[in-house]
């Protein structure tokens, strides 16, 4: 029996062991679907500075916005050294990631339905293993609320979205989100237009569970005016999932999900001559149960996932995998915690890949640290298999990561952030076809602060990577500085925030359509770059009047080659709270 099917068999007989059983005394939010804590927060609408999800992480020197500059266009997000498809994403608790080309485009994700956010989540082995988990907005208060918000500039940029909840007895609660925008564009012929609506309902059966209904449906349509290898094509994608949940948490910590999730994208181009179409529907069931005995917090989920694709043509395919996972969080006294992951992905005709981790985290006075090592086996994507009957080699992943925060003065923390990485059997792209890297190494450093004092806040982080290929720019360091008052006997509120941004060389990153898949170059030649952004809000009573300016110096740059951004990009918008 090959050693890696005799530990996924191991990992099951645990799981189906005779623990005692209680509530889930990880699960302590009043959403069901969030934890505890999480990296980040967006309870304000202030606090959303621009166009798309990715934005919202914009100051985090680790991580990479794939973007093509121009509002409706899509948008990818990556940690570290990495390419977006290498990534995995996760919203309300379920995949996001496309199953056929491993990408998610964050447009169809509409920011402000977003309220929390995990970065790494396998650093909490309690949860997942996704690069982002996203949760969105949930209110489960008696008294209704709705949102209405809108903003117009950039070119005929229009933007309009609303937010509504209400109880209806205490039973069912009813949470509806929507965004509809367009945008014309600085150059003839250019447009994009997109929508996103979400829907949730919660019915309570009784104290100790609830039955949880998703319905999510984005529509993306842009004119691709590239001024690189490919040229003036336009692309259609839509994202739509159902999603039911089941959690009963008095009786044994059970949670059921069951998603349907159908993706669609279509590219075309008359001046180079092509057409591509990309089609799946995706199946996708968990079970999870979490336990507690004594110090030791256990979770175990198995999850079943079918897939039904097809690439550009009217023949079906399809894959059916298979993943199981546990985890293990060990309390070592009231400061030392020690977590423990693995999980086994099973696919048809490819090998078992494994995913482990083993951290130590240590909480306590000023100080914060923490220890990581990390395992991870990608199996190949459909776009990325000549020979879907043959079995297909994993890509492997190994890391260590060691991270310090250091609080001197309350109001005031240091942090620092060190890891090392080796990459094998990667599967690279050149533009024209696949094929696979035998190593790849590297290791980065990083260091901030931050200062919050009555009014002001401040903080700064620069990051330095050593590593023969750059997909994130080598060096990259950013800036911010937030004023909060009050004003006229607390009738007005004033935030005025500017951020900064810099990055040095790397390598250049193209896009090729035909397989929705971005590259790199092996050339540095990009100038460095700094960006200046600004966002003022005035809020009178439940009306907020805001202004937010992007690329105040007129930079001219491009992240991605072929899509340059030259220009300044000034809007204007209002938000209104109704508490009915």
């Amino acid at each position: 029996m090959h050693w890696k099917t005799s530990i996924l068999l191991w990992l099951l007989s645990i799981t189906t062991a005779g623990w005692s059983t209680s509530t889930d005394s990880l699960s302590v939010s009043t959403d069901s679907l969030a934890t505890s804590r999480a990296d980040y927060s967006f309870p304000e609408h202030t606090m959303r500075p621009f166009w798309d999800t990715a934005d919202l992480f914009r100051q985090r020197t680790d991580i990479t916005r794939f973007a093509f500059t121009e509002p409706g266009r899509p948008v990818f997000w990556a940690r570290g050294n990495q390419f977006p498809h290498q990534m995995t994403f996760s919203l309300n608790g379920l995949p996001l990631t496309n199953p056929l080309n491993g990408l998610v485009n964050l447009g169809h994700i509409t920011p402000d339905y977003v309220a929390s956010a995990y970065i790494d989540r396998a650093s909490d082995s309690t949860r997942g293993d996704e690069d982002l988990a996203l949760f969105s907005r949930y209110r489960n208060s008696e008294e209704p609320y709705s949102r209405l918000n809108y903003y117009e500039g950039d070119f005929n940029l229009s933007n309009f979205n609303a937010y509504f909840s209400r109880r209806y007895g205490s039973r069912l609660n009813i949470q509806l989100a929507g965004q509809n925008s367009a945008y014309d564009g600085w150059a003839p012929g250019m447009f994009s237009d997109r929508f996103s609506y979400h829907a949730r309902m919660d019915a309570f059966i009784d104290s100790s569970s609830t039955l949880t209904f998703f319905y999510n449906f984005s529509k993306n349509n842009a004119r691709m005016a590239n001024f690189g290898e490919w040229s003036d094509y336009s692309f259609k994608t839509y994202y739509a999932r159902y999603h039911w949940r089941y959690t009963r948490t008095g009786a044994g910590g059970f949670t059921l999900d069951a998603a349907w999730m159908p993706q669609g994208a279509s590219l075309a181009s008359s001046r180079d001559s092509f057409a591509t179409r990309h089609y799946n529907e995706r199946f996708y069931t968990r079970l999870s149960k979490a336990l507690q005995a004594g110090p030791h917090h256990i979770r175990a989920q198995l999850a079943l996932d079918n897939v039904t694709y097809s690439l550009n043509d009217a023949r079906r395919s399809f894959y059916n995998q298979a993943d199981l996972t546990f985890s293990h969080a060990w309390s070592l006294g009231d400061h030392w915690r020690w977590q423990n992951r693995i999980s086994g992905s099973m696919r048809e005709r490819s090998p078992l890949a494994l995913q482990a981790e083993s951290g130590i985290d240590m909480r306590g006075g000023k100080i914060d640290a923490g220890l990581k090592l990390t395992h991870r086996e990608r199996l190949p994507l459909p776009v990325e298999i000549d020979s879907p009957e043959q079995d297909n080699p994993t890509e492997n992943h190994d890391g260590v990561t060691l991270h310090a925060t250091y609080q001197p003065l309350t109001g005031f923390r240091l942090f620092i952030h060190g890891s090392a990485w080796r990459a094998t059997h990667t599967i690279r792209f050149d533009g024209a076809r696949f094929y696979r890297e035998d190593k790849r190494t590297g290791q980065e450093a990083r260091l901030g602060f931050q200062w919050t004092g009555q009014r002001i806040e401040l903080s700064g982080a620069y990051r330095h990577q050593w590593t023969t290929l750059h997909i994130a720019p080598r060096d990259r360091a950013t800036a911010r500085i937030t004023y909060r008052d009050a004003w006229f006997n607390d009738r007005m509120f004033v935030y005025f925030t500017v951020g900064w941004q810099a990055w040095q060389t790397h390598n250049i990153l193209r896009f090729n359509p035909q397989t929705v898949r971005f590259y790199a170059i092996d050339t540095m030649d990009n100038n460095p770059v700094q960006i200046l952004w600004f966002k003022g809000v005035i809020r009178v009573s439940d009306i907020e009047f805001y202004m937010t300016a992007d690329n105040l110096l007129s930079t001219d740059y491009s992240y991605i080659d072929g899509y340059p951004e030259q220009l300044r990009r000034l809007r204007f918008g209002l938000n209104w709270e109704i508490f009915n």
